[in-house]
């Protein structure tokens, strides 16, 4: 008899074990699907509230179509951050502006990431870009050197708003 409870005692904890593991692996799916969310919500304000409003400007001021600016800049290897240096009276006060506080705030959470991360979530952006700017993201995917230029580009203006040496604490 005390070997039959035992025994129903042992299938039990089994039993609750693999309940427990399955419970993990939902917590962990539901922890992803949330920080894909996340993603994808900063990607969608980054993209609407700097990337695409800055490209515009710099492709109406050389009088190019936003599709011809873009092209044009992955062909030179000129990317966002460097047009920011250039012109670094005018990026100095964009970053005053209350709405750039806002981006800022979005993009701290990076200030530390390594580069391959950076490179690996660009994807993301492009993705979120998908369905903002179709247009844009089928430039940057198709063109050879559009994915390396847009990851150089993130890079660089994480790397122009958080210096190197930059530290959030």
């Amino acid at each position: 008899m005390e070997a039959h409870k035992l025994e129903t005692l042992k299938e039990k904890i089994s039993q609750l074990e693999d309940e427990i593991s399955e419970l993990k692996e939902k917590i962990k799916q539901k922890a992803i699907e949330q920080a894909d969310i996340i993603a994808k919500t900063q990607a969608r304000f980054f993209l609407s509230k700097l990337f695409i409003p800055f490209f515009e400007g710099v492709c109406d001021v050389n009088g190019v179509t936003l599709e011809d600016g873009i092209k044009d800049l992955i062909d030179k290897n000129i990317t966002l951050d460097n047009i920011l240096k250039e012109n670094m009276d005018k990026t100095q006060e964009l970053m005053k502006q209350p709405e750039f506080r806002i981006i800022y705030s979005v993009v701290a959470p990076i200030s530390e990431k390594p580069p391959e991360w950076i490179s690996e979530k660009s994807e993301t952006i492009i993705e979120v870009m998908d369905e903002i700017r179709p247009e844009l993201a089928t430039i940057i995917r198709e063109h050879e050197n559009g994915h390396t230029w847009f990851s150089q580009s993130l890079l660089g203006i994480r790397n122009l708003i958080f210096p190197p040496n930059y530290s959030i604490l």
